[in-house]
């Protein structure tokens, strides 16, 4: 392993967390996966750096490694990837599950102040709204088509919450191409996404029936304000 160029431990590496929610596919591109955990990414991450020195320089002056952040990171870490992913577009994931106590608290808050001043970084952002309480929503009004230029992905996993969609980028829409809706009844008016091009609707898993988190009318007028709609995925889990 010691003689192998650093190219081949780069893709053995990435290999290694691939198994994550944020994970690089075939081309070697970032890639994000809701379905899988991404809690243990830079747990794997860092054991690698362990193993060598040389595994740790290679792994630290790879940006491409230190792209996605989450706010369950411990706020030394988030500034960590920030450093270390130098200028490239961030992946970034908003958790509320489980913040219980002013330690949990004081960190989230922490993490939307810094995490916010790179939004003209964000690649994707990945909302988990389980808890409101604890809500990034404010911060997402003052942002927009200026402060996020390279906002391309948008999940957001509700968990049967009721957010309008109208309160998400008052300040003008960003060039999303990628919408993710799981879970969640969303006012869809007044959304006019031109760029999107895929559209991914899960319904509420606790509903009986099943329902999706879009009428029949407001999925007529989504598609018919986004003409460069390529792909339209609904699904009842």
């Amino acid at each position: 392993m010691y003689r192998l160029p650093p190219e081949i431990l780069l893709s053995i590496f990435q290999l290694c967390v691939s198994t994550q929610g944020f994970h690089f596919d075939e081309k070697k591109s970032c890639q994000y996966d809701p379905s899988l955990p991404t809690d243990r990414y830079y747990v794997d991450l860092l054991r690698l750096c362990g193993v060598s020195s040389d595994w740790a320089r290679i792994i630290r002056d790879t940006p491409e490694f230190w792209v996605f952040t989450r706010s369950w990171a411990h706020p030394r870490l988030t500034d960590l990837i920030l450093e270390r992913s130098q200028t490239l577009p961030l992946w970034v994931e908003y958790v509320t599950e489980h913040m219980d106590g002013p330690h949990h608290i004081e960190n989230l808050t922490k993490y939307v102040d810094t995490i916010c001043k790179e939004s003209h970084r964000w690649h994707a952002l990945i909302l988990r709204l389980s808890d409101t309480r604890f809500s990034l929503i404010p911060h997402l009004q003052q942002l927009g088509a200026e402060t996020c230029p390279q906002l391309s992905q948008l999940f957001i996993h509700g968990n049967n919450r009721t957010v309008p969609l109208s309160y998400f980028f008052k300040s003008g829409q960003p060039p999303l191409k990628y919408f993710r809706v799981m879970e969640m009844e969303m006012d869809w008016s007044g959304w006019r996404l031109s760029g999107l091009e895929v559209v991914r609707l899960v319904g509420k898993r606790n509903a009986n029936p099943r329902k999706f988190t879009i009428s029949y009318s407001q999925l007529l007028s989504l598609i018919k304000n986004s003409p460069s709609l390529k792909t339209l995925e609904l699904d009842t889990v």
